[in-house]
């Protein structure tokens, strides 16, 4: 019996079909095809995945709850990554949300194939994407979708941006991916099943020292004055092997799971910027929490994440500069 696409979330016969909450099932007697993917033209229907396609090779044996999500994620990034790669070959066309917040056609481009593309997977799905083209859903299950993540960076040509799209049952994320268009590097993770990157493992650097760290952050395009992360920017620098503002918090956060960063922090991103890269990171055996170490939750007024081994002095040193005068550090004598 072929597989089919349910709009309805749930299913009561656990025995003979596993249902993820995207509504795709699968079997799990004899005949069972686990490579089953939704179809654009299958009219409700999902066809077996290519044996050589990018989803399949990116998930590795995820649990049934996620492995449709994931796949469906690594679909949808992947085409949303070629609108950028196109895009950035051309001139861009580029207006102006705040007095530095950029908008181009191509966040327009890629956010709409991104909100088709699940909306006919997940109609009951809600989304939440940066251009406000998402919806709500009936169902507790939301994406979180950035088009472009990086819009700064794609507006001048420098090639750092990427597409982000994470899946969220209420608090807790199941599913995410990053994919860089440019470098071809596709990061994916799935709720308790590890991080990868062009399919293979990756996990978080074995520092154990802020002193010999490599660390990364950002500023906000919005607000810029409100900001006080330049001291904690000019706090950090000094202890550690420096500070890199690559100016795409989902890359930043993918680079701390790679092992490149050891640690990330930074204020005032909303929910699309950090919730694939944060599943990253913990699948990649890193730590998220705020400042005060309480558990990070998605859209609070501050991020750290680390390798795990470095967290508590990063903490404690984020934690220390906010008990202070803010105007300390740039004070202090050189």
């Amino acid at each position: 019996m072929p597989h089919t696409l349910y709009a309805n979330v749930q299913h009561k016969d656990t025995t003979k079909l596993t249902v993820c909450s995207a509504g795709i099932t699968q079997c799990t007697g004899p005949g069972s095809r686990c490579g089953a993917r939704p179809s654009a033209a299958s009219d409700g229907k999902v066809e077996e995945a290519p044996a050589n396609s990018a989803a399949r090779r990116a998930v590795r044996s995820p649990s049934p709850m996620t492995k449709p999500y994931l796949a469906a994620a690594i679909e949808i990034a992947e085409e949303a990554g070629k609108i950028l790669r196109e895009e950035f070959d051309r001139p861009p066309n580029i207006a102006y949300k705040g007095e530095a917040d950029l908008v181009t056609q191509a966040d327009k481009r890629s956010e709409r194939a991104i909100v088709e593309r699940l909306t006919k997977y997940f109609p009951d799905h809600a989304i939440a994407a940066e251009e406000g083209t998402g919806h709500e859903g009936n169902s507790e299950f939301r994406w979180h979708v950035d088009p472009l993540d990086g819009t700064t960076n794609f507006a001048h040509g420098y090639p750092c941006f990427c597409v982000s799209i994470a899946l969220a049952h209420r608090e807790t994320i199941l599913a995410g991916v990053v994919f860089d268009p440019i470098s071809n590097e596709l990061f994916t993770a799935s709720r308790g099943e590890g991080a990868m990157l062009n399919s293979k493992p990756i996990h978080v650097s074995k520092i154990e020292t802020l002193a010999a760290s490599l660390l990364c952050t950002g500023f906000p395009a919005h607000k810029r004055m409100a900001s006080p992360n330049i001291h904690y920017y000019w706090d950090f620098t000094l202890r550690s092997h420096g500070v890199r503002r690559d100016g795409s918090a989902a890359l930043d956060l993918a680079s701390v799971a790679a092992g490149r960063f050891e640690a990330f922090w930074e204020f005032g991103l909303n929910r699309w910027d950090v919730a694939a890269g944060m599943l990253l990171v913990e699948e990649a055996g890193g730590k998220v929490t705020d400042f005060s170490g309480e558990r990070y939750r998605l859209g609070g007024p501050m991020i750290l994440a680390t390798n795990g081994l470095i967290h508590e002095e990063t903490r404690a040193i984020a934690e220390e500069i906010s008990q202070r005068d803010p105007d300390a550090p740039l004070r202090k004598e050189t």
